[in-house]
């Protein structure tokens, strides 16, 4: 199979069939292989924005960090897991996350009264080189299908 598509005719198929609409139409569908043949007209334009940057967004606390900032505090291996376990159990996995992250927002604040170590974090994700993000690419036209013999029947 050959696909002769410029980039801006796949750029222009792909965002013609919105993400939305592919939810919607997966909820109509059962699990299985369904053979396709269809003919589809797109006619429109299609819009690229300008190339950005953003702020990095990884946790600065990776396991690594919070690791070798146990073992700097002097936590041994045995007391590094305890407090670990018992961070998950009052912060993680809890199905209300709002109030999760409201406990948890609670102790660091009570623990980093003058916010000095907040203000330390946010220098140093300052200094973490930013991420590039490609523009963003719309599509505004009409979708029309030229033919179809595809079914909704499964493949056997």
């Amino acid at each position: 199979m050959s696909n002769n598509m410029s980039a801006v005719e796949m750029l222009a198929t792909a965002k013609a069939v919105a993400e939305k609409n592919v939810k919607a139409a997966r909820v109509a569908m059962d699990p299985g292989t369904y053979p396709v043949d269809v003919t589809v007209r797109l006619s429109g334009a299609v819009t690229i924005a300008e190339d950005t940057d953003k702020a990095s967004t990884s946790s600065l606390v990776s396991e690594a960090f919070l690791i070798l900032a146990l073992k700097m505090s002097g936590c041994t291996r045995e007391r590094s897991v305890q407090i670990i376990e018992g961070l998950a159990s009052e912060f993680v996995g809890s199905a209300d996350r709002d109030a999760a992250k409201a406990a948890r927002d609670a102790a660091v604040a009570e623990f980093d009264t003058d916010g000095s170590i907040q203000a330390l974090f946010a220098g140093l994700k300052a200094r973490m080189p930013r991420t590039p993000v490609k523009g963003a690419v719309k599509f505004v036209g009409e979708v029309e299908v030229i033919e179809s013999a595809t079914s909704a029947v499964k493949a056997a």
